[in-house]
């Protein structure tokens, strides 16, 4: 795997371990909406699916 793929997986898998640490502060806030959960949710869901197509291709 090439330099920059390695970088855009590790840069990737860095956003993606953040947007889990905010999920959990928004689900742990009892004040947090449904709206608020569902787009944290939705963006982490989009990083993994753009992580796996990379690591697809990658392999």
């Amino acid at each position: 795997m090439g330099q920059h793929k390695e970088r855009d997986l590790k840069l990737v898998t860095e956003e993606i371990e953040s947007l889990r640490d905010v999920l959990n502060e928004v689900v742990a806030d009892m004040e947090s909406s449904e709206e608020e959960v569902l787009e944290v949710s939705k963006a982490l869901d989009e990083l993994i699916n753009e992580y796996m197509i990379k690591i697809k291709k990658s392999g």
